[in-house]
């Protein structure tokens, strides 16, 4: 049939099949459709899976990073039984390297979340989180690595990430002023419990000024402002008092002003607009490109 009609491809049977082949048919965009919506609709029988599993556990990173084998890595996944999914994991990690290249690849790391969400042992989470704790602070800086973190923290217990965000806390002003480190951090931020949120803030406020001025360090500054905790607000602008009219001439810390005023009480909120106000520089302010919309939130934001 054509390839539009790929949902109707047809595989022979799986017993007819040479050694090799179902890593061909994995490879081929039509074929392995046609073999996910077998998975899907559960019409194999356990032999067949089993023989799927035999077929591509030794090709495992080869195709978990091609762009049409993960899917069925991931249906496969699903399928097979658990302890299937133990010698699945114990190979992925076996080699650290190319269990390093998979969680950088788009197509790779998007099969490892597929595993996250359905791993439901703890011997599969601890297998799993002991190889990410080792890369944890180079993926989070990573475009692809990165959104490992999310269905980790979502999925996994506190106890069971507590080490894998250890090195994260450690580097997070590192990790912050990062293109990708920034939204892992969020991500870390939005999902992790109150003891290592805190961890995080702690760490984060102390370095405001410094993440404030940077390209990707304001966008975490901005977001834990937005978190709405009074204390983090609090510190915030402690740490940025007698800076605020220089970071309204910056292109990232001016946008750090004005979340500070909307998102803080009236009290702090009149601390940083009269340190503008009764800087000798603030008219200049007014008519800066940056400032002047620093300007309009204060007016705002003032009584």
């Amino acid at each position: 049939l054509p390839r539009e009609n790929s949902s109707y491809y047809y595989i022979p049977p799986l017993t007819e099949l040479k050694a090799g082949d179902i890593c061909t048919v994995a490879k081929d965009r039509d074929r392995c459709l046609a073999l996910q919506k077998k998975l899907d609709n559960e019409v194999l029988m356990r032999g067949e899976i089993d023989m799927i599993f035999m077929e591509v556990k030794d090709h495992l990173h080869e195709l978990m990073v091609h762009r049409f084998a993960n899917y069925l890595i991931q249906k496969l996944f699903k399928a097979i039984n658990n302890e299937q999914r133990t010698q699945l994991l114990l190979l992925l990690i076996r080699s650290h390297q190319r269990f390093f290249q998979v969680c950088t690849n788009l197509y790779g790391s998007r099969t490892i979340q597929k595993f996250i969400e359905i791993i439901n042992i703890q011997e599969h989470r601890c297998i799993l989180l002991s190889a990410l704790k080792p890369i944890a602070i180079t993926l989070a800086k990573d475009s692809n690595g990165h959104h490992i973190f999310e269905p980790c923290l979502k999925k996994f217990s506190s106890e069971e990430t507590m080490h894998l965000m250890d090195g994260i806390i450690q580097h997070c002003v590192d990790i912050a002023i990062n293109k990708s480190g920034c939204c892992a951090l969020q991500q870390c931020l939005t999902h992790a419990n109150d003891e290592v949120s805190e961890h995080f803030l702690v760490r984060i406020v102390a370095n405001a000024l410094f993440l404030s001025e940077d390209k990707y360090g304001n966008y975490v500054v901005q977001f834990v402002l937005q978190m709405g905790l009074p204390w983090v607000t609090s510190v915030i602008i402690g740490q940025l008092q007698g800076s605020f009219v220089s970071l309204c001439f910056s292109k990232y810390g001016s946008n750090v002003v004005e979340k500070c005023m909307k998102e803080s009480e009236e009290q702090l909120c009149a601390r940083v607009i009269m340190e503008i106000l009764n800087d000798p520089d603030y008219l200049k302010v007014f008519g800066h490109d940056y400032g002047n919309f620093v300007i309009q939130s204060a007016l705002l934001a003032s009584k």
